[in-house]
């Protein structure tokens, strides 16, 4: 009798494995608890807990780990006994985000292992190791020697850091069949983040913010702690759409991701607040380990905005520098284009508006064969500003013109205005009833101010105290110039405002 208990025990191990095997959770749990209920064995744990996990039922997922790895180590078995750590650790990263207690689990794996031959329990340990070493702690050195220790390439995560978003579009593709297939819907939520960001870059902003929103509800619902991969790509999407406030209370909830930090800077920097973003940039690049650069370059490129707006042209130069030292090992179209702009920007700042315009162009080019209708757009503006201090009045216009339609399909209220304004500004006098009187009211007295002694070659320090202010109020003063001028930098705005007699 007690055989043909055992025998049986051993067929529904089986099935169990084969159901698992096809993706049938809900048949393998069953045939795990049928088997539990004659004999608690640590490979009846051991299945019904892989069931319990990809039904995302995390409080049933831990007791039976914890159990199971008590059985096996009581039977010395520590092939067994270290595998149920591993994937106790995963667990406390994925269900409840808790490092200490997965390092923990994690060290308890690799001592169980010591002296043993290779066996696969050392492989999935390592791709542990790599997923938390890359995926949370932005440690990609570490990770890519757990990676080539068990041949694992994060792709998706790959593509994206460089801007390969037509190969990051293919592979979200294929993982997102793969999880349909499987019901795997944590890692069919991770993978929508990711082809939502995709989406964004686009242009398809509607189809992006139901795949952003599935994936958010999704990971909130199964893995908390991947969340904020669904809310900053939202939330960025918010950013560009012009709802600003929503926007800022979003990014709060995961303030710690570096894609967060990114678009509060670009806020702060879109409010006419330069000091502000260079905090939250340097904060981003502080916490960045020196071998990442791939994800450096979303900040240096808006570092060299902020040191460009600032008048700190030594700065803006030597963050180009960086950006295109990068470049140079990652050259895909939108590194290029996003280098090119900053070189603009650059230039620019430097009155050197012939070089500008190049550089203007070729990231509008670049940005326009990558598919990223928004940042051609906003490469559009910042060229027919140049093309307008140049005197190029109909190059400005057809340039700020192909930049407002663009604007205007995709929803991007912000951009939208400064492209707007451009137009405005490259309209004839004639078409004016009184232009000069009409332009000064753009800007505030204490605004004109500024600009006259900057044009007169005055430092912020030197403004600051000729108007008895603080560098911070003249930083923010010279913010809102560019911004109502629509133009990059100052020597941008003193040839406009020349041009237009605000001087």
């Amino acid at each position: 009798m007690r055989q043909k208990s055992i025998v049986k025990q051993e067929e529904l191990l089986v099935t169990g494995r084969s159901s698992l095997a096809i993706g049938d959770w809900g048949r393998a749990r069953e045939q795990f608890e049928a088997c539990l209920t004659q004999n608690r064995t640590a490979e009846a744990l051991e299945g019904f807990s892989m069931a319990c996990w990809w039904q995302n039922d995390a409080d049933l997922v831990f007791k039976a780990r914890e159990e199971a790895f008590q059985l096996y180590r009581e039977r010395n078995d520590l092939r067994g006994a270290a595998r149920m750590a591993t994937w106790i650790a995963s667990d406390y990263v994925d269900f409840r985000g808790e490092l200490a207690i997965a390092n923990g689990w994690r060290l308890r794996a690799w001592r169980l292992l010591q002296g043993l031959d290779p066996t696969p329990e050392r492989g999935w340990l390592a791709l542990i190791e790599g997923d938390v070493a890359l995926l949370l702690e932005d440690n990609t050195e570490a990770a890519r020697g757990f990676a080539q220790q068990v041949a694992l390439c994060y792709l998706i995560y790959a593509c994206e850091r460089v801007r390969d978003y037509d190969r990051a579009a293919q592979w979200c593709q294929k993982m997102m069949e793969y999880t349909e297939r499987f019901q795997c819907r944590f890692a069919q939520g991770v993978c929508q983040a990711h082809y939502g960001g995709v989406l964004i870059w686009r242009g398809k902003w509607d189809e992006a913010e139901v795949e952003l929103s599935n994936a958010t509800t999704e990971l909130v619902a199964t893995r908390p702690p991947w969340a904020a991969e669904g809310i900053v790509r939202l939330t960025e999407l918010r950013r560009r759409q012009g709802r600003t406030e929503e926007a800022m209370e979003l990014f709060s909830q995961a303030s710690w991701h570096p894609l967060a930090l990114q678009g509060l800077a670009e806020i702060a920097l879109e409010q006419g607040d330069p000091i502000e973003a260079e905090d939250l940039l340097e904060r981003l690049l502080r916490n960045v380990p020196s071998e990442n650069k791939t994800q450096k370059v979303g900040a240096l490129e808006l570092l060299v905005r902020v040191y460009a707006i600032q008048g700190n042209h030594s700065k803006a130069s030597e963050m180009l520098a960086v950006l295109q030292s990068i470049c140079s090992v990652v050259p895909t179209r939108p590194v290029r284009a996003g280098t090119n702009f900053a070189a603009g920007v650059v230039a620019c700042a430097a009155g050197d508006y012939d070089e500008a315009r190049r550089r203007f162009e070729d990231a509008a080019d670049l940005y326009e064969r990558a598919g990223a209708p928004y940042e051609t757009a906003c490469s559009r503006i910042e060229l027919a500003s140049v093309l307008a201090t140049l005197g190029r009045r109909n190059a400005a216009t057809r340039e700020a013109g192909l930049a407002v339609t663009a604007l205007k399909n995709s929803g991007a209220a912000n951009e939208l205005r400064r492209a707007e304004a451009v137009m405005r500004h490259l309209q004839p006098p004639s078409h004016i009833e009184d232009a000069q009187p009409k332009a000064r009211l753009t800007l505030t007295q204490r605004e004109m101010d500024v600009l006259r002694l900057v044009a007169q070659g005055s430092g912020d320090k030197e403004i600051a105290t000729s108007l008895t202010v603080s560098e911070h109020t003249v930083h923010r003063h010279i913010a809102n110039i560019l911004t109502k001028l629509a133009v990059p930098t100052r020597a941008a705005a003193v040839a406009h405002a020349a041009r237009a007699g605000l001087l």
